[in-house]
Formats: structure tokens, sequence, C-alpha cells
């Protein structure tokens, strides 16, 4: 993999260009006549290192395509000041802390506490941020440029899927287990929203991330005879609920928000009945397959024994994000944090090579889409059956 820890760059106060300028182009915090830096508050030690390290590998594609480009708008190289949170609210705050002054914009913060936490900084800023995370307190920060569909819309468009493809039905049971919090409780929201509207029936069952064994409630679920599984929780327990699933004979349908899924899991002895029954929702290609070819032969060159996992993949559409914001900025002669918010407002149509579903930046909610995907034995473990899926019922969510 590349150098996860490694930092592309570190501007100092000394470099800041605050409140200047340089041919026409107002400058802001963290840039200097030749360099931007931004920010990245992650997960390279705690529980969800499994996905910041990934992810930054695959921002680091596109901030290492952005300067062998000749930069932002052929000007500014871009640097990252990365920061280790662990997934701890404290340090994370600590992190921003240290890092405000120097930095134009976040990019990759990860995870829905540390985002919630850091709201109130980011709106007192004025800063930018492409959050690592899906829940819909994001939409307190005007200038959080959100990555995709909330976990609601993705589990609404997964059920909308089942539903279109006769895999179930109006007046069916949906067994849902959901983590505690805004990810999994978001999820419910999505399933029950279309529940209201197709009459389904929901039985919820919630669970701590350290809530490993689903075994009573998959056998409860298998007791009331659902027609279909959700789950809102992490690879953990989607290992169990699965397996037990395949040890009650509970053969249905098995509709998954992203966190529940891994590609580790199609190499266990749940794997065929992923392959089999199983279906995730999310926002982003599952390989660099069909986008950006540079970027796949970046990674190739760089890992040329892995394959690129969903959340390399992820990581590099949060960078191509944040270079469309800055090239629109640049544009518009105005890069200062100001200019970059107004900048994301006006990107009501962007696109990412495919990267993620297409995107509306201006304001709420980024996307009713989601690409609904199968496990399958392809590169990233997923194959894309419906590519930016919009549910007829998804467009009523609020």
């Amino acid at each position: 993999m590349l150098a996860s820890l490694a930092v592309t760059g570190c501007a100092t106060k000394s470099d800041n260009a605050d409140n200047g300028s340089v041919d026409g182009i107002q400058l802001g915090p963290g840039m200097s006549e030749s360099t931007l830096t931004l920010g990245v508050i992650t997960d390279l030690s705690g529980p969800f290192a499994v996905q910041g390290m990934p992810a930054l590998d695959g921002l680091k594609l596109v901030t290492d395509q952005i300067n062998e480009d000749g930069g932002i708008c052929g000007r500014f190289a871009v640097d990252l000041d990365v920061q280790d949170s662990g997934s701890d609210v404290q340090k994370a705050t600590q992190a921003y802390d240290s890092m405000e002054e120097d930095v134009l914009a976040l990019v990759q913060t990860l995870g829905a506490p540390v985002n919630t936490a850091l709201i109130p900084r980011f709106t007192q800023d004025q800063i930018v941020n492409v959050p690592m995370a899906w829940g819909r307190s994001l939409l307190d920060w005007e200038g959080n440029a959100v990555p995709g569909g909330f976990y609601d819309t993705d589990m609404a468009n997964g059920l909308s899927y089942l539903l279109q493809e006769d895999l179930i039905e109006d007046g069916d049971t949906v067994g849902h287990i959901y983590f505690t919090g805004e990810y999994g409780e978001n999820g419910l929201a999505g399933a029950e929203h279309v529940a209201d509207e197709r009459n389904l029936n929901i039985t919820g069952a919630e669970v701590s991330p350290t809530d490993v064994d689903m075994t009573a409630l998959v056998q409860r679920f298998a007791d009331e005879g659902v027609d279909a599984i959700a789950l809102s929780v992490g690879p953990n327990q989607t290992a169990s609920a699965v397996s037990v699933a395949v040890a009650e004979d509970l053969d249905v349908p098995i509709v998954m928000n992203n966190p529940a899924f891994a590609p580790g899991l199609l190499d266990s002895p749940i794997g065929e009945a992923l392959r089999t029954n199983g279906h995730v929702a999310n926002s982003f290609s599952p390989s660099f397959t069909g986008t950006s070819d540079d970027l796949a032969a970046a990674w190739s060159q760089a890992n040329p024994d892995d394959e690129p996992t969903s959340t390399v993949v992820a990581g590099a559409g949060m960078g191509e994000i944040i270079r469309q914001v800055l090239e629109k900025a640049c544009a518009d002669g105005d890069m200062t944090r100001e200019g970059l918010l107004a900048a994301k407002a006006s990107l009501d149509e962007l696109t990412t090579l495919g990267l993620v579903v297409p995107l509306d930046l201006s304001g709420g909610d980024t996307t009713r889409s989601s690409n609904i995907l199968r496990p399958a034995d392809v590169p990233g473990g997923l194959e894309i059956v419906a590519s930016s899926y919009t549910g007829p019922i998804t467009e009523g969510l609020e």
C-alpha cells in the first residue's frame, strides 16, 4: 500500500498569505504563492483505521496527480497536513486546533462523532470540509461537501430496489439490525420511510458496535418469518448475522449500508450466502474499473500486487470533490475560505469520473441516488447492478 502515514507537506504560519493576493487571485489561510495546504483529520491507529488508511491512500493518488499536472489552476501545489485522531473526538478537536490557521480547507474528516463535534468550529471558521461520514447532522454546516447520499438515502434505495426486482413485496416484514447512534438511526429512518410508503413491517434490533453476536436477533427474525434482512452495522455484525441466517435456513434477500460490508467477508464461510442474497447500497464505485485510467495506473504502479479496495476509491472520490471546489475558486479569483464556500455552492452538477455518484453541492442533500451492488468475485468485491439508482420512494425522504 501507499505510505499512509507520510505527509505530503506541512505549511507553517509564515507560509500563509491570508488576505493577500497573487496575479489577481485572493489567497486564504494555508496558502503561499505556489502551494496550498489541506487538513486531514482521520483515523490511522484506532478502530476505524481500516477505513482511514486506504481512504488516505486514495486521496494521495489524487493530490499526487494534481501536483504532477502542475497544481490547482496550474499554479498551486497541494500539500496535506495529516493528523491521526484515532477516532477520538478530543484528539480530533486538538488536531483541528493545531492546524486551523494553517489550512485552507479540510478533506476526509473521518467519523460522524468527529464531524458533529467540529461543526460549531467549522461554522465559526467558515471552512469547507469534505467529511468521511454520511449522517444527516452534516447538514448543520453548509460548508460540508458530503461525498454521496446519507445512510437513510442508501437504505431507502436498497429496499426500493428489492421491491422493484420483486425480491420483496408490499406487506412483507424486514428484520433490521442497526447500530446505536446516527449511522444506525439514519439507516433505520430510511427503512421506515419505505415501510410507510409500501406497507412494509420493520422489526428493528438496535445493537452497539461492540456487540458481535447476532444469534438471538437473527433467530428471532427466523421465528417471525421475516422476508428480508437489513443491516446498518459493521462487517463483524454482518458476519454473525448472515452465519446465523444460513444456520436457520433463512434464505432471504439481505440489504446493507456500505459500512456493513467488507470484501474479506467473501472469503469467509458466509461468502456464498452474500453472493446469493447480498445487496449493498452506497455512493462509490467498487473499483477504478470504468473510472479514471490515470488513477488506476498510479495505483497499479505503486501497488502491483494489490487490488484497490472500494475505500481507496472512495478516498480518491473525496479528493476529486475538493479538487473541483479548489479549481472553481481559483477560476473565480477567490481562494479565501469565503471564496471556497461560494465555489462549493455553485457546483450543482458535479461529476467525478464515476468515482462517486453525481452530486449537487449547492445545499441540502447532495444526491438522492445510490449505486446498488452485489457481492461478487471481482476487484473490490462488489459489482454494480444499478448505477446512480434513485428509487421512486426515496425522492420524498427528509
